[in-house]
């Protein structure tokens, strides 16, 4: 449609106009040409006209949408309500949203019907299933009561008659099946009274010592009549007959169980009725009836008689049963008189067996007692010889009594001297308690006991495995990059450094000879230095031992004392040995000579003074040498107190037996002497004058034999003195008397 406002009015389009200069002065302004303007009015009335008709048409339109059930409006709207709850669709109710809208008022209202038939229903399921009163309860005010309240909930008649509807056949339903169970449970009552009267007089038959044919007779004649006065069908005396047998078969009581099954009935006029057992249907529920009534028969018989054979068993395990306490066991069946027999053999065999055992049992106690009281003995001897001045090399293996009797055991030296030094160790440990308990330090009971143990060790030249780990495996644990950071690595490191100075302030040569490790020998070696010679604290000697070691050698060799100076200062120390008396001859140009240069080297590398070399020099002379045929031999404080005698005395014996071979001949006996091997443990034999190795090694097993070799001769002469005193005071009789005279 054309024209102005779509009303098909033909409007001719304005003219153009021309523009003229106003009358004012110095103004202008347009000047639109004057027309009649009253048909353009009556064309916009007719405009108006037809767009109200068209917003009609719309409304009518809009209307029939709303309307149609089919449109997505309404669609989308009553599937959002179909998803909600009954309290949900009761507040849409009321809030006005589906009113005027045809299609939604009854989507609603029958949307609330559906929702209050499923909430009643649930509640009328539950009401019969949890709270109703089977017994005396009146289902149909209940029922009744449970739909008029659901339905009052209701907003209007159209969602009542929905819930109308949809209860339909509900409610009757319930009501049937509530009949229903009302008389099941009266047929119940009745069933449970009748088995209840066929218990009773099961249990008076009983009692009367009737049999189980008697017994199910009384209860057949019974059941007849329930027929009779109860009105009891058939098959439901068969169930209360199942029923009063399953009670028998529970109990055990298989022949009453048997009875009642397979029994022969009668009912009220006389004629036969078959057997439950043999009824179609019911046999094989018998059958099981019957099966259980046997098992349970036999747990009872043997629940019943455990007591019984568990006393016979422990009798017989043990060993105490006799004839008198088999006789009222076979009296009552329990027992065949074999089989009483064979029970009482058995329990004189198991009686012999544990009399036998227990006798050899004591024997061996003894014998253990014996064997724990001598290896005591041994022990407790091994310890005091530890404590005495060289006691050491008085321990020798021991026989002892064996433990089960048979021969001896030996205990050697080494375990001897083992459990000697354990017992040792927890006397220290105690010693260090009771200080601590006494009121002094740890730092100061740790000295006085650590003092305690390197004299202990040291005397009887023992090592101790603990500081023998400690100090070799300072090594590892003293880069300088580690202690400067400090923590756990750095005072564990200080700590094993401050023992080893409180080991060697109480014996040196022990100290040293601890330490095998060469790096851990120059570190602990500086780290003494620093802490007893530059007196530094302990961190800070720590660092500074660790330092020097991480020096090159060329470094350290820097500070080595001069050849010449080193000579004169070895001759020096020699000589006044001695001079002391303390070796037979200096040998100025031989190995001892070279022993000693070594030291001193050794110290002159650490950037020592010449006084503090030459003493420490002269302390390791006294402490970790011992001289033989005048030569010296490293001891590091571990040989016993004899070494030096035992020494002497096999040289002089191994002389006598190799001089002709190696050409010793025109040679002092004192010519040969000893050095020790680099694994520990012997010595190697050189010459003198040959000024080479033999081919000969003493070993601590040498020493030793000729050790027990020297005790054996002190023993004899003593027993021989002791003979010969004995023989001195011998008092003489009158017999002895009478035969001399004579």
């Amino acid at each position: 449609m054309a024209g102005l406002f779509n009303t098909g009015k033909r409007v001719e389009a304005p003219a153009p106009v021309r523009l003229t200069v106003a009358p004012v002065a110095q103004t202008a302004a347009l000047r639109p040409v004057q027309k009649e303007a009253g048909s353009n009015a009556r064309a916009l009335a007719e405009a108006l006209g037809s767009l109200n008709g068209s917003l009609m048409r719309y409304a009518e339109i809009k209307q029939g949408i709303e309307e149609d059930p089919n449109s997505r409006a309404n669609k989308e709207w009553i599937a959002r309500a179909q998803q909600m709850g009954m309290d949900e669709l009761q507040a849409l109710a009321t809030s006005g949203e589906a009113d005027g809208i045809r299609v939604r008022e009854d989507a609603l209202n029958a949307l609330l019907g559906e929702k209050a038939v499923s909430d009643a229903r649930a509640e009328i399921t539950e009401h019969f299933n949890t709270g109703f009163d089977y017994q005396s309860g009146d289902a149909t005010v209940d029922v009744d009561e449970i739909i008029a309240r659901h339905a009052e909930a209701l907003p209007n008649d159209i969602a009542r008659a929905a819930f109308t509807r949809g209860m339909g056949g509900f409610r009757q339903a319930w009501l049937d099946k509530v009949v229903e169970t009302k008389v099941e449970y009266a047929k119940g009552e009745v069933s449970t009274a009748v088995i209840d009267s066929f218990r009773n007089a099961i249990d008076d038959a009983q009692a009367q010592g009737k049999s189980a044919d008697e017994v199910a007779a009384l209860v057949f004649e019974r059941s007849a009549s329930n027929r009779t006065f109860l009105g009891l069908s058939g098959q439901e005396q068969n169930e209360t007959i199942i029923g009063i047998a399953e009670e028998a078969a529970q109990r055990g009581d298989a022949d009453l169980a048997d009875a009642l099954l397979n029994g022969e009935r009668r009912g009220a006029k006389g004629e036969v009725i078959p057997a439950i057992a043999k009824i179609a249907g019911l046999n094989s529920k018998a059958v099981r009836i019957l099966d259980l009534a046997r098992a349970r028969q036999t747990e009872l018989i043997e629940r019943e008689s455990y007591d019984t054979y568990s006393t016979l068993n422990r009798k017989v395990a043990e060993g105490s049963l006799t004839d008198a306490d088999v006789k009222p066991l076979i009296a009552n069946g329990t027992l065949t008189a074999k089989g009483a027999a064979a029970h009482v053999r058995q329990s004189d065999a198991n009686r012999a067996q544990l009399q036998a055992r227990e006798a050899k049992a004591q024997k061996e106690l003894v014998y253990r007692q014996a064997n724990e009281r001598q290896r005591a003995e041994v022990i407790a001897a091994a310890s005091h010889e530890l404590e005495s001045y060289a006691g050491v090399t008085n321990i020798h293996d021991v026989e002892v009594v064996s433990k089960t009797g048979e021969g001896t055991e030996t205990i050697t030296r080494q375990q001897a001297i083992d459990a000697a030094v354990t017992r040792k160790e927890q006397q220290l440990l105690d010693k260090r308690e009771k200080m601590i308990l006494e009121g002094s330090s740890e730092e100061e009971a740790d000295l006085i006991v650590n003092r305690d143990r390197v004299s202990f060790y040291a005397a009887n030249a023992l090592d101790n495995d603990a500081w023998t780990m400690q100090f070799n495996g300072i090594a590892a644990m003293v880069p300088a990059d580690v202690l400067a950071k400090g923590g756990a690595p750095a005072q564990q490191a200080q700590e094993v450094a401050e023992l080893y100075l409180q080991v060697r302030a109480t014996n040196p040569a022990y100290a040293e000879g601890i330490v095998s490790n060469p790096q851990a020998k120059e570190f602990l070696e500086a780290y003494e230095i620093e802490r007893n010679i530059t007196r530094l604290p302990p961190e800070r000697a720590l660092m500074a031992a660790s330092l020097w070691q991480a020096k090159p050698e060329t470094e350290k060799n820097r500070f080595r004392i001069k050849d010449d100076r080193r000579d004169e200062i070895a001759t020096e120390l020699l000589k006044g040995t001695l001079d002391s008396g303390w070796f037979v001859s200096a040998d100025v140009g031989g190995a001892n000579f070279a022993l000693v240069r070594s030291k001193i080297e050794q110290l002159s590398r650490m950037n020592l003074p010449e006084p503090v070399i030459k003493k420490r020099t002269q302390e390791w002379l006294k402490s970790a040498t011992v001289p033989v045929n005048g030569m010296l031999v490293g001891t590091n404080g571990r040989t016993p107190a004899d070494f030096k005698t035992l020494a002497e005395t096999r040289l002089k014996t191994l002389f006598e037996e190799v001089k002709e071979a190696e050409f010793l001949e025109d040679e002092p006996n004192d010519d040969l002497y000893l050095v020790p091997t680099p694994s520990g443990g012997g010595w190697t034999v050189w010459s003198k004058s040959r000024r080479v190795p033999l081919n000969y090694t003493i070993t601590e097993r040498d020493l030793q034999a000729l050790r027990q070799e020297a005790e054996q001769k002190r023993a004899e002469e003593a027993a021989k003195i002791a003979a010969q005193g004995r023989a001195r005071n011998r008092v003489y009789s009158n017999d002895d008397l009478m035969k001399y005279s004579n």
